[in-house]
C-alpha cells in the first residue's frame, strides 16, 4: 500500500483500514477454507554463529544443523539478520 506522492487522497492509515485489513482478511479465510496452509511452530533456544549472510544453527557438540540465508539491505548500512549474532570467527556461539 503506498500512499499517492502528492499528499492527496487518503492517507496510508486510511488505505491500511479500506484496502490492506479487508485484503488480508480475504487471505487469512482463503488459507483456512481451501486448507492451503497448515501452520505449526517450533520454539526453543537453540545454539549458533553467523558467518556472511548466513545464521548457522548448531548441535549440542557445535556441528552444523542447518542454515539460514537471510538478504543484505540494498542501501543505507547494508545489514541483515546474521549481522546481529556472533560471528563464527569469535570462537563464541550465540544463542537464537
Amino acid at each position: 500500500l503506498k500512499q499517492v506522492r502528492t499528499g492527496e487522497g487518503p492517507s496510508y492509515e486510511e488505505l491500511v483500514e479500506s484496502e490492506g485489513r479487508p485484503r488480508l482478511r480475504g487471505l487469512l479465510d482463503r488459507l483456512q477454507t481451501e486448507n492451503l496452509l497448515e501452520a505449526a511452530v517450533v520454539h526453543g533456544y537453540f545454539p549458533c554463529v553467523s558467518k556472511g549472510d548466513d545464521l548457522i544453527i548448531l548441535d549440542e557438540q557445535g556441528i552444523e544443523r542447518t542454515r539460514f540465508t537471510f538478504p543484505r539491505q540494498r542501501r543505507g548500512r547494508r545489514l541483515c539478520l546474521a549481522d546481529f549474532f556472533r560471528p563464527e570467527e569469535s570462537g563464541e556461539r550465540d544463542v537464537v
